[in-house]
């Protein structure tokens, strides 16, 4: 049987380990290149060590099911496209910024409010390891809407949150950035906004994804090409403000599109009882 401590306790050594390593080289020499390096090196061992456990609750020699491999790799496929799409969309901005921008200073500053994501890592733990199994396993379909209400209410309190905090402590959330970025008061909320929205959306996407309620969303693509080309007459490059409005309105569309899903999702489990 499948331990959740055990697997837990395996991400528990990478992040212990990866967070050794780093202190330590950051003592001798540390960059940005030997950061992705550890973090490359760790994630193997984990891999390993998560292999050695598999093999002990799974048998690697059992056939395989024709039919579920089929529909497995047609879900893989139909979203590959969106994966793609994913790594470069982030880069947009910046590349945006970059193009149509006076100073430097727009992409610097853009850069260092999105550090300011990294509050939400910690609720996409908790929902990759413990929200969305829980949600893909249930079965009955009450209890699945009640579960899915209960886990987007918790992540949209948690940041309703974090956005309060960020009008009511402004200055403390900034401190962690430098004093090189004090002064973007208004800025920090628009991206605390986005990251919001994105939190939000990521929360939608993995619970649809646990029910393979992912058809149609090659739709994200062409939704927030179109939003971003519509805006850009609209928006100046130059201002950080600017740009995180865009950064905003851009991700509208896909949290959009996921609720979508989620609603035909949950109608398509009534067909059946109404048929």
């Amino acid at each position: 049987m499948v331990s959740l401590f055990s697997i837990q306790r395996i991400d528990l050594f990478g992040a212990v380990l990866r967070l050794t390593i780093l202190v330590l080289l950051a003592f001798i020499f540390l960059n940005a290149g030997i950061a992705v390096a550890v973090a490359t090196v760790v994630i193997f061992l984990q891999y390993l060590l998560l292999r050695r456990y598999s093999a002990r609750v799974i048998d690697f020699g059992a056939p395989q099911n024709a039919d579920d491999r089929q529909t497995m790799l047609g879900l893989i496929r139909s979203q590959a496209a969106n994966a793609v799409f994913y790594c470069f969309q982030g880069q947009i901005t910046i590349f945006l910024i970059s193009f149509f921008a006076r100073q430097s200073s727009s992409v610097a500053e853009v850069g260092a409010l999105g550090r300011l994501a990294m509050i939400f890592v910690v609720l996409a733990n908790l929902l990759a390891n413990i929200f969305v199994p829980a949600f893909a396993r249930c079965q009955e379909r009450r209890h699945l809407r009640s579960l899915y209400l209960e886990i987007a209410g918790g992540v949209t309190l948690f940041c309703i949150v974090v956005i309060a905090a960020a009008a009511i402590f402004p200055d403390q959330f900034l401190f962690v950035l430098g004093n090189k970025y004090a002064h973007l008061h208004r800025e920090l909320l628009l991206m605390v906004g986005s990251a919001v929205l994105a939190a939000l959306t990521g929360t939608f996407w993995s619970l649809n994804a646990a029910k393979a309620w992912v058809a149609g969303s090659w739709l994200y693509i062409p939704l927030t090409l179109l939003t971003q080309i519509a805006l850009i007459p609209f928006t100046d490059f130059s201002n950080v403000r600017s740009v995180l409005v865009f950064n905003l309105l851009s991700s509208v569309p896909n949290l959009l599109l996921n609720l979508a899903l989620s609603f035909r999702g949950f109608r398509s489990l009534e067909t059946p009882a109404t048929a």
